[in-house]
């Protein structure tokens, strides 16, 4: 107690002098140009050119330290940097290090090649040799491609270096066939390498600084750059837009969109193009009858009214030519507008409703003149609103609607009054609650979602009533495009949906069938894996991890099915022999659940879920934060359901003996912060 006592007061005494005296933060740069690099002798790129401005404005000292990130991880984790950047802002990270609130870059993973390679998608890297920067989460964790190439089943030999330039050094010199860096690097020095970026492109994250939890220095700054960048993304002439501009004069800064959404801005593009042809021609034309009637006058010296009907027909060309440059600004604008806003779309970690209440902001953020909109399911037989602006929400999804009710529309158009056009079909009374759950409308623009010519649902966007506004072929093929982006995006979520509830019955086939074989498991699994899942969600862990340390607890006794049933039942304690053969229920386990390529991740954590925090656990002995959390979650809720279950070889356990013999256990058997989470848990 004292120790901690004296650790606070130092930290207090720390922060005094430091903001005392004139700051002086440590901060460790790395080579990933145009980011950061060190050269003749100086940091420089993007990050150290926004540091050194808040540095000079702030009278802070700057103490750069270059070396492998590998090497300033280490020291950032031990308070011996204060700073780190540029670091790719992740789920995984905010454990171990603090992050300013502003991002300065959104980043992404793109594979790149030799010339002349025929590697175009990820299946073509089978077996290749894939350079990888070490401890970048481009390689490791969910943002990695071993993660991203795993769950393809495609087996990469992957080489490690310190630096993305040893890495297209490496790629120049063709030692390796493939190399992993972010979008940014890549793009600004595949030229310098003779090198070009492939198709396989993944994880969008965002480059942020990164500040050590330790650091008494990391805590005064870290508040400080985050209002200056802030005020800098709204300037021009921010020091940051200057930056970028100087050193990602010819890289994209957007997010690369998938392919079935990149054929769309194609087709806007070729339509553009068109426009423009039609433009050049019309000038030309303009220019030509221009000189024809100029010659004309000059030799035939025309009378004043045919000069002067000249000069209309003039004019009235100049005329469609202005127009046709004003159609051309308009057009490029909302191409611009909607390549930005798909940009936006989370389409990858968002959930299906969250998704379309965002498409259908982003509808509504490029149609102005509607302020009201919706976007309705239709699911067997039923009539679903998932998303709604304006309307109310809660009482459209209370009423009993059937699919019939909906406006039926097999293609986008126009409609005006379009619930009053709905009134003899719906019930009254339950017409009646539509129109009080509704705004006044003038006229409404609706889509339909669909797939293989069936309607899923529609997304809708309405003019109110007081309006004078009308909807524009334009605002037409605006909703068209947003309603084919959520039609592939709910059909392949519907599938992944069905995919993920056939795993889930296999898994239950298995837990049953070890359940039949040792009466005493029965309900053993499942009741750890429902303590494991709110455990994980009450430490932070998000859905997916969630979701997998779920499935891993049902399945984390499956091993023992090749167990002898006389060993299993036995009344009385095992012989060593015995114990050893028990023991290796994990790894069996583990193996047989690993057959299955998608379910790799859930047989680690079956293979360890019987290791111990003070490293005396099997199969392998791991000790600590070496264990994976999942498996410490489980170990906790394991041993306690273990406890107060009769077993062959003794009855249960009262639940507050239990619970005492965990907490007797933490830090030996037991993760501490776990063990303590846990029992709050169970005295709520």
């Amino acid at each position: 107690m004292l120790k901690k006592w004296l650790v606070v007061i130092g930290m207090v005494l720390a922060l005094f002098f430091v903001n005392s005296l004139a700051l002086t933060v440590k901060v460790g740069v790395y080579s990933n140009p145009p980011l950061s690099f060190y050269k003749n002798g100086q940091a420089q790129g993007i990050f150290p050119d926004v540091l050194n401005y808040i540095a000079k404005k702030e009278g802070w000292t700057i103490d750069y330290i270059y070396a492998p990130l590998p090497k300033l991880l280490k020291e950032l984790n031990a308070a011996k940097v204060d700073v780190v950047c540029p670091m790719a802002y992740t789920n995984s990270r905010v454990h171990k290090y603090d992050f300013s609130h502003e991002y300065l870059l959104s980043n992404w993973t793109q594979v790149y090649v030799p010339f002349g390679s025929s590697i175009n998608n990820p299946f073509d890297l089978k077996n290749r040799s894939v350079g990888v920067l070490r401890s970048d989460v481009f390689y490791e964790g969910k943002h990695g491609i071993r993660y991203f190439l795993g769950h393809l089943g495609v087996h990469a030999k992957f080489v490690k270096f310190n630096t993305y330039s040893a890495i297209f050094e490496a790629l120049k010199k063709r030692k390796i066939a493939a190399g992993v860096v972010d979008r940014i690097f890549g793009d600004s020095n595949k030229f310098k390498y003779d090198l070009k970026e492939t198709p396989i492109i993944f994880s969008p994250i965002e480059e942020k600084f990164a500040f050590s939890k330790e650091s008494a220095v990391a805590k005064i700054v870290a508040p400080t750059i985050d209002k200056y960048v802030l005020n800098m993304k709204s300037d021009p002439k921010s020091i940051l837009n200057l930056s970028i501009e100087r050193y990602l004069e010819h890289v994209p800064t957007g997010f690369r969109m998938p392919k079935w959404v990149i054929y769309l801005i194609f087709a806007s593009i070729a339509a553009f193009l068109v426009l423009l042809a039609n433009i050049i021609i019309l000038r030309r034309l303009v220019k030509k009858r221009t000189e024809e009637l100029s010659e004309k006058n000059k030799q035939l010296r025309v009378s004043n009214e045919e000069l002067t009907a000249s000069n209309e027909e003039i004019n009235t060309m100049n005329e469609e030519l202005e127009n046709a440059y004003t159609n051309l600004e308009a057009a490029n604008a909302r191409f611009q507008n909607v390549s930005a806003l798909l940009s936006q779309l989370d389409m990858v970690n968002v959930g299906e409703e969250k998704f379309l209440n965002q498409v259908l902001d982003k509808t509504l953020e490029l149609i102005p003149q509607a302020k009201y909109g919706s976007v309705s399911l239709l699911e067997g037989g039923k009539w679903r609103f998932v998303a709604c602006r304006g309307h109310d929400i809660k009482l459209l999804s209370a009423l009993p609607l059937k699919s019939e009710y909906a406006y039926f529309a097999n293609k986008g158009q126009a409609v005006s009054d379009i619930l009053e056009k709905r009134e003899e079909t719906i019930p009254p009374k339950i017409f009646e609650k539509i129109t009080k759950a509704t705004k006044p409308i003038k006229q409404s623009l609706i889509a339909p979602m669909k797939f293989s010519n069936e309607i899923m649902g529609y997304i809708t966007v309405d003019i109110p009533k007081e309006s004078v506004k009308t909807f524009s072929k334009e605002d037409m093929k605006t909703i068209d495009n947003f309603a084919k982006i959520a039609s592939a995006f709910y059909v392949a979520r519907k599938y992944l949906r069905y995919h993920e509830e056939l795993q889930n019955k296999l898994i239950f086939v298995m837990v049953k069938a070890l359940e039949k074989f040792h009466k005493y498991t029965e309900g053993h699994s499942e009741h750890v894996a429902e303590c494991s899942m709110k455990l994980a969600k009450r430490l932070g862990l998000n859905e997916k991890e969630q979701k997998k340390i779920y499935q891993a607890s049902l399945l984390h006794d499956v091993g023992k099915i090749f167990i002898s049933k006389s060993i299993l039942d036995k009344n009385g304690k095992l012989t060593e022999k015995e114990y050893e053969e028990v023991k290796k229920h994990p790894i069996t386990g583990a193996e047989l659940i690993e057959e299955g390529t998608e379910l790799k991740d859930i047989a680690k954590i079956v293979k360890h879920h019987h290791e111990r925090w003070d490293g005396k656990g099997y199969p392998d002995g791991l000790r600590g934060e070496d264990i994976p959390i999942a498996c410490r979650i489980m170990a906790v809720c394991d041993t306690f359901d273990a406890m107060t279950s009769d077993r062959a070889y003794r009855k249960a356990l009262s639940k507050s003996v239990a619970l005492e013999e965990i907490e007797r256990n933490a830090g030996k058997q037991f993760d501490p912060s776990v063990t303590r989470e846990f029992l709050k848990m169970m005295k709520e």
